[in-house]
Parts: C-alpha cells; structure tokens; sequence
C-alpha cells in the first residue's frame, strides 16, 4: 500500500483531513455529546467499577473549573502519576480544555528519577496516587500534590452547568498538550512534547478505514496509561466515544477472564505477554473466540511465539506495529487489505508517513535489504524534547526526518523489518549481532521462559554474546543452552560471553529490555 521511490518509503495520502482544532474543544463537543447517556466510558474488568461518558462530562468540566479558580492557564503544566486507574483521564482532560500541558510521569519512579520529572516539566499541580503520595510529599518543593482519590471532594463545591463550559482554542502547531518521559533504556530521560497537532495526527490515523479490520471494536488495555502505547489508545477510543476496559496491571488469569466475559474483540499487547500466554496452560479453560485483531508493538515479536498464539486466539489476526514515543506512539503498521502477509514485518508507512533508512554514520539512504537506521517525518513526530535543544537538534536530520536510534531493514514493497538497537547491536570482530534475534531463538528452548543477550567486552573479539536466562525448570544448564544456539545460529553469534540465570529479565513497561541494567551487573558482580 506504501510505495517506494528513491529510497523513501512514502504511505498513503490521508484518509481525511486533519482537524486542526485543539485536542479540549473536540473532546469537550465529544463528551458532551454523550453527556444524556449513562453509557460507560471505562469499565475497571477486575472490580467491576464504570464510569459513564455523562459522569466524565461532568467531571471533567468541574475540575476544569477548579483548574481556572486555582490560576492554572494556557502552557501550565500538571503532573500525573498514578497506576491505571479510573479517574486517570479527568485531570489529563480537564488540563486539555485549558490548554493545560499534562506530564505522565511513571508511578514506579524513585524519589531521584520524580525530581528529574519534576525539574524538567515544572508543574504547578500534581496529582497521584496514595501510593506515591509520601514520595512526593518528601520532594515536591512546595507543589501542591493532590491524590488522585480526592478529586471527587475537590469539586464538589463547583456549581456550573457542564453544557456551558468553554474550552480554550489554540494553536494546535505549536502548543504542547502532553510531555511523556522516555524510557531512558540508554540513560536518564528526556521530556518529549508532544503537540496537540501531533495527536490530532495520531486520531486522525485511529479513524482510519483501511488500517482497521473490524469497526466497534472492544478494547482491553493493561498498558500503563502513562505510557506513550496506553495514553495514545485511551484518548482516541474516549475521543470516539468507545468504552475502554481496563486492568490496573496484567493478570493473566484475569485478562482471559475478562476478555471471556466481555467478548472482548482486540487486544494491544506487547511481547512478554504473548510470550507469557503461548506458554500457559490457562488458555485452554477460557473462551477466546471473540478475539479478532492483536496488535502488538513496543519490541520484536518472533516467528514461533506468532505461530503459538494464532492456536490460542483462532479468529484473530496478529499485526505488529512499530511506534516510538517521539513519534506519538504510531510510525508503522500493516494495511487491512495486506494482513495475513510480510511475516516478521513491523508494517509500512502510515498515512501521511515518509520513512527512510539511513547510514547511522554517513548518513547515505539504503536500498531494499539494506541495514541502515529508521527514520520517520510526520505530522505524528514531537516538537522536541524540553529544555534540551542539542538533543532534540541531534534527533533530527538535515532534511527534517526523526532519528529512531532503531536498526531495520525494508523490502521492495516498503514493508519495515527491525533488527535492533543501533546501541545495542553487539560487535563481536567484524561482525554485528541483533540481540533480539538470539533472544528470539532462545525462548524457543522448551527449558527457557525468557531471556535477553547483550554484549561483554571482550578485549580480543571487542564484544562476546552473553545471555541471561530465565529458567522454566531447574533442569537446564548453562552448556546445554550454549549448544542450543551453535546448533540453532552463525557460528560468530555463539553465546562466548557464557549464560547467567535470572529469576526475571528486568524490562520498561512496554517490554522493552533494560539492558543496561544487565550491563550494571557485569559490572557489580564480580563472579560475572
């Protein structure tokens, strides 16, 4: 569906037009539209709790309210963090309808990495939840911190009539509406901002009829709302008014449940869940038949955990996508009409979208099958990162296309195939290995649960493969892995740099690897 010309893989014209209204006025005139429905906008599938589109209407309006009575005003910012949560969405809209810039920032933070959030975003609120409430209370500098439980008290002396709120009009080019922390794989993080054109972009692709397979589709996320994944997917499905089904954290045995119960139709997931679900015997006791659309982004999905889940969910088609956060999440995805093709594909161009693969070095373009960088420029992509103009000047090119730091490679008909990190590639002598592949061939192992591979420095070779294994049973050695993969890969991807068992593999919340972690302890633990 995307074509190729010298060099540049270009997707579809737009669909429709991009509204170029601000992101609080259109989800005001949405909301209100539902607002004499007791239809709900978000049903909790663990406790049962829903929160109607009337009552969000009305909530979101009243704390809007607050907001102006506090002074809070256009370019302000508010601080969330909290885990998944029913009012997680209040303030992030109430902010939107004054053009209030909402930061998502993650609970799981420690005192150190909440004062870098807060010293890069400098919100004039925050809000959180009981349990982040003693972190904030002990750094906040004078910040009002409010629990996220509380906001039901804390308008209830706002008397208006929701149906004559007036939202805040912008410019949608250039206004930050939301600041999402990076995941600091390769060191502390950055603030990206993003614009409300950027998700007006975003929305704009999620309406799209030829990137979707059903219509109505019912949703359940575990992803951190905080995150770029689960923030995008929450605010269009609100944004069309669809009802989103969620869980605090993923369960597995109530994640089956929940999609039996709720006939739940499509599922963003990430890997390790997939992972986690084509080995478990839970499958088989739940109805997964309604399942007809698995979109999975965030890291590589491999051939042979595909091949398992297509058993446990028989109706449904498996896409993989490519987003990174700078990008507003979205970059590639498969076409409806090309499903079911390109195995191992993360998509193509989305509408709207140039890609190029570059030279990370000599920044020449690269032809089909062609290793070179991932590079996006789209109405999707941030206005920068904040307070940090050499960085964001170093993500970009010349000609204005976004520097993924991602490895891939592209066929004639454009279709992206990534292959790693571009830091994290491991240079053993002449040659370059994809982390990722190993790790893909080592889950194969009956023995093995998980793992991840990353480089040892090695003074002859510069960088030998090292694996760390999370074991199924404790029946597996460490030579019997090690020849697992000499039988199974290039002799120059051979594991020289040893297996280490690990009771987890530490990861992001999307699921990506924190191989940096991993390098810590080769360097902390001496018998490493």
């Amino acid at each position: 569906m995307a074509t190729v010309k010298a060099k540049v893989i270009t997707g579809l014209p737009l669909h429709h037009a991009i509204s170029q209204e601000a992101l609080g006025v259109q989800l005001y005139q949405r909301l209100k539209a539902n607002y004499h429905t007791e239809s709900p906008a978000m049903i909790n599938v663990v406790s049962n709790e829903t929160l109607s589109f009337r009552n969000l209407f009305v909530m979101t309006c009243k704390l809007g309210e607050w907001m102006r009575r506090q002074g809070l005003t256009q370019n302000d910012v508010i601080l969330m963090c909290c885990e998944n949560v029913m009012e997680y969405f209040v303030p992030v809209i109430a902010a939107m309808y004054s053009c209030i810039i909402v930061a998502n920032a993650n609970p799981a933070y420690s005192e150190r990495e909440l004062q870098h959030a807060i010293n890069l975003s400098k919100p004039k609120l925050i809000f959180c939840s009981k349990a982040n409430y003693a972190k904030f209370h002990r750094i906040r500098n004078y910040i009002r911190v409010i629990i996220l439980d509380d906001v039901y008290e804390l308008v209830k002396s706002i008397n208006i009539d929701p149906l004559r709120f007036i939202p805040k009009h912008c410019n949608v080019y250039d206004q930050t509406a939301v600041i999402l922390f990076s995941s600091g794989t390769s060191g502390l993080f950055k603030a990206v901002m993003l614009t409300h054109q950027n998700y007006n972009a975003r929305i704009n692709q999620a309406q799209d009829p030829r990137l979707s397979t059903t219509t109505g589709d019912s949703v359940i996320l575990f992803l951190p709302f905080f995150h770029a994944y689960g923030f995008a997917i929450i605010l269009s499905d609100l944004f069309h008014g669809k009802c989103v089904h969620f869980m605090h954290k993923f369960e597995i045995s109530s994640f089956l449940s929940a999609i039996d119960k709720h006939k739940i139709t499509m599922l963003p997931v990430v890997p390790p869940v997939l992972i986690m679900l084509s080995k478990s015997a839970l499958t088989s006791k739940y109805n997964l038949t309604s399942v007809v659309n698995i979109l999975c982004g965030a890291a590589p999905l491999s051939a042979e955990t595909e091949v398992a889940i297509r058993k446990i969910f028989p109706n449904a088609i498996i896409r993989q996508g490519y987003g990174l956060t700078e990008g507003t999440f979205a970059a590639t995805l498969f076409y409806a009409k090309d499903l079911d093709t390109k195995h191992g594909s993360v998509g193509t161009a989305m509408p709207g979208t140039e890609i190029i693969v570059r030279d990370p070095d000599t920044g020449a373009l690269m032809g089909p099958h062609q290793v070179g960088e991932f590079c996006i420029k789209a109405q999707t992509v941030m206005k920068g990162y904040l307070g940090n103009p050499e960085a964001t000047k170093n993500t970009f090119t010349d000609d204005g296309f976004l520097r993924s730091g991602d490895m891939c490679y592209y066929d004639e008909d454009g279709y992206i195939y990534i292959v790693d990190r571009l830091k994290e590639l491991i240079k053993y002598k002449a040659f370059q290995i994809a982390p990722a592949e190993l790790e893909a061939l080592l889950v194969t192992h009956p023995k093995i649960l998980d793992a991840a591979v990353i480089g040892k420095p090695d003074d002859v070779a510069g960088e030998v493969p090292l694996a760390f294994v999370v074991p199924r049973s404790e029946g597996v050695t460490e030579q019997e892995i090690i020849k697992f993969v000499k039988d199974n890969a290039a002799a120059y991807k051979s594991l020289r740099g040893g297996v280490r068992f690990l009771k987890s593999i530490p990861k992001s919340v999307s699921g990506k690897i924190l191989r940096r972690e991993l390098r810590e302890l080769i360097k902390t633990q001496s018998h490493l």
